[in-house]
């Protein structure tokens, strides 16, 4: 049970601090009121980062846990949706603008979910490949 929930903090925290890191500095580095809209750049650099973190952090959650790792990864990716759609639904603060439309946040949500259990299907391939690359050889 311990390894289960480390395996599922640990992935989460692969895909949340990096990418809160990277905002916070980004922030820091742009000059913007709380009115001000985020540049098309940093929004297509930020969902590219947390699309490739989702699937790291999943992939990291499986790896940690000895069994089940894709059901793992899916919990990983579950509490970043719940979390999102909280966020979303309850207010951000200030400095982060509300999205015009909740569909198009929810559908980001969904996709990222989705690569975090991706990242899970993929250790489960390459922990299967290697596998059956140590039975020929032995």
């Amino acid at each position: 049970m311990a390894r289960s929930v480390l395996a599922v903090v640990t992935g989460f925290l692969v895909i949340l601090v990096p990418l809160n890191l990277a905002n916070l500095l980004t922030f820091a580095i742009m000059v913007r009121t709380a009115q001000s809209d985020l540049p098309s750049w940093f929004q297509g650099l930020n969902a590219a980062a947390a699309f490739i973190l989702s699937a790291v952090g999943g992939y990291v959650a499986a790896i940690l846990s000895r069994r089940r790792p894709v059901v793992h990864a899916s919990v990983t990716g579950a509490v970043i949706l719940l979390l999102t759609v909280l966020t979303v639904s309850m207010g951000r603060p200030q400095w982060i603008p509300r999205p015009s439309s909740y569909g198009p946040a929810l559908l980001f949500a969904l996709l990222r979910f989705g690569l975090t259990v991706a990242g899970g299907f993929l250790s489960v391939l390459q922990t299967s490949r290697r596998a059956t690359r140590i039975a020929s050889h032995a």
